[in-house]
């Protein structure tokens, strides 16, 4: 039994189990060495050998490894049992996905997510999106897969640039993201849906071992199955015909070899998916799926839009909402765009879902205020859309905040111009207008002109401006005086010196005189110590530390203890060679 292997045995079947249940090895030949564990365990039938190379695991191993229970195969189908589905239940869990996609939308594209160099996302990035989404990670992993899926979210190089980029790749949202915020709520949940039903992201993968034992990140190769489209095809088109307690013997009897391949924790893992985004209705309201998942099974892989839409009974948006004496703002159903992007600059959701509860407070006003609206602008939105009165709670605080709020402000400019006269520099503001001074202070103005078209303006209109630094340093604005680089002189032939010549020429007559020379028929030994008493110059024939048979002209001068060393003439080094890899001596 597999309980009884040996650990070596057991740790190959588990790897095979989280890798696929095929693997390749050499031990898959049929003249493997059968001592080995792989032979070993296709003789048990724990394994089957596919060729020579590859094996595979059975479905019923792979079950038991798994923890699942034996099949009871089925003859007979089972009679069609599923309820119809809550379409409100699963609505309102699709609207608060699509708010929560907005949400993560909203934040890449303030700070678009580093990924690391496969293009997964780091855990420093996952902490960031939790912290600032307030969602846990197995939230922000579904949503971020979904948008990628959904073509919302893209990885790449966005435009602009973060500030502070160091030339990687970011997560950011897409083109197409704009045209999604702007839709209304039932196109946005038919985008989602459909971006759902294909997407290949197994994000309840993240933080386990993959292959080589390192924890695997969001959209990571490890992470993506391109087998999951089609695992939840059939898991929902189960659905549309039996209930959820019968899920399982309806996919073993209409797809067998497929249902004996999917562990029981994927099932349940997709299932759960199913419920988030509101494709399957969950709890209370039965596990039927919804009329736009309906769509989908009908309809195949591809679905129209306008389908998946058409059955979305998204609720109307609504256009006021009541204000509270304990600063809160109560609102009876999802809000129109433009009214909903207002009210996420000055409130904080306090309770998500058809009818949600936002919450006033300093920080929302200030927050508000930051992003450029004015207290008017706000006073005026509360009161136009709320259905009773504003209480003067809510405007006391809103109107002591303005007074407090951009007491310090900051702004572009690219000059300035000072003056303790302020006279004077109201006439020079006034003297360069087509430049758009502005005087900020009865001393000070600024400008998005240059130093050097101001002071410019300025002297031509019969002042007498001094530019100066940032320390006060008076500055010298003259332009440097206009020149052309000069034309490029022609490079020097190079010379031959005659001594070089001569050298060169004598070289080239003593290899001439080698290869005429006689090799020598007395031994090399004799022939190297005759040459040395001598002074004759000989040509060495020998092989060199790589073994290349190689020539030189030398003058030796001394041989002694099994090597020669010699003269080259030619360069006046000293070198030696060693007797056994001297392979002739020719005497010149």
């Amino acid at each position: 039994s597999i309980a009884a292997l040996p650990e070596r045995h057991r740790k190959i079947l588990v790897t095979l189990v989280t890798s696929g249940g095929r693997g390749l090895t050499r031990d898959a030949a049929l003249t493997a060495d059968p001592t080995r564990p792989i032979p070993q365990l296709i003789k048990a039938g724990l394994l089957a050998r596919v060729d020579e190379q590859t094996v595979k695991l059975p479905a019923v191993v792979r079950r038991v490894l798994e923890g699942r229970e034996a099949v009871a195969w089925r003859i007979l189908p089972i009679a069609p049992n599923a309820q119809p589905a809550d379409d409100d239940a699963g609505i309102a869990a699709g609207l608060e996905v699509v708010r929560q996609q907005r949400m993560l939308i909203d934040a890449l594209s303030a700070s678009p997510a580093v990924t690391l160099k496969e293009g997964a996302l780091g855990v420093r990035v996952m902490s960031r999106l939790t912290k600032e989404l307030q969602l846990d990670e197995e939230a922000i992993a579904r949503l971020v897969g979904l948008g990628v899926s959904a073509g919302l979210l893209r990885r790449g190089v966005p435009d602009p640039l973060p500030a502070g980029d160091d030339g990687e790749n970011y997560l950011a949202p897409t083109e197409a993201a704009d045209e999604w915020l702007q839709s209304s709520l039932a196109e946005q949940l038919a985008v989602l849906l459909r971006g759902w039903w294909t997407q290949t992201h197994a994000v309840w993968l993240l933080g386990q071992a993959d292959e080589k034992d390192k924890p695997i990140h969001l959209l990571s190769a490890a992470s993506i199955h391109q087998a999951l489209p089609d695992t939840r095809r059939l898991i929902i088109t189960s659905l549309s015909r039996v209930v959820l307690e019968n899920l399982n013997d309806d996919l073993f009897f209409h797809h067998p070899i497929a249902a004996s391949r999917i562990s029981q924790a994927t099932i349940d893992h997709l299932l759960a998916e199913a419920q988030w985004i509101g494709a399957v209705a969950g709890g209370s309201a039965g596990d039927g799926i919804t009329s736009a998942t309906r769509v989908l099974v009908e309809s195949g892989s591809v679905a129209e839009l306008a389908d998946i839409s058409a059955a979305i009974k998204a609720p109307t948006p609504v256009d006021h909402f009541i204000v509270q004496a304990d600063f809160t703002i109560m609102v009876p159903g999802p809000l129109e765009p433009t009214m909903q992007k207002v009210m996420e600059q000055i409130a904080v959701l306090e309770s998500p879902g058809l009818a949600s509860m936002y919450r006033l407070s300093e920080a929302s006003f200030r927050h508000g205020m930051d992003l450029g609206m004015t207290a008017t602008e706000i006073e005026d939105f509360l009161t136009q859309h709320s259905a009773t009165e504003v209480p003067q709670s809510v405007i006391y605080l809103l109107q002591d905040i303005a007074r407090r709020h951009g007491t310090l402000r900051g702004g572009p400019a690219m000059s300035y111009l000072r003056s303790d006269d302020p006279a004077l520099l109201h006439s020079a503001v006034e003297a360069a207008t087509e430049l758009d001074l502005r005087q900020i202070a009865p001393t000070v103005a600024v400008s998005q002109a240059s130093l050097f078209q101001v002071i410019s303006l300025l002297r031509t209109a019969g002042f007498q401006p001094v530019a100066e630094d940032a320390l006060g340093a008076s500055l010298n604005l003259i332009r440097s005086p206009a020149r052309v680089p000069s034309a490029a002189q022609p490079v020097p032939k190079p010379q031959l010196e005659d001594n070089r010549i001569q050298a060169a020429v004598s070289a080239i007559r003593r290899e001439e005189a080698a290869q005429k020379g006689t090799t020598s028929e007395q031994p090399t030994l004799a022939v190297l110590q005759a040459a040395a008493r001598g002074n004759r110059t000989v040509t060495l024939g020998f092989v060199d530390k790589q073994g290349v048979a190689v020539h030189r002209v030398v003058k030796p001068l001394t041989v002694t203890a099994g090597q020669v060393d010699a003269i080259d003439e030619t360069t006046g080094a000293v070198h030696r060679f060693m007797l056994h890899r001297i392979t002739e001596v020719i005497v010149d």
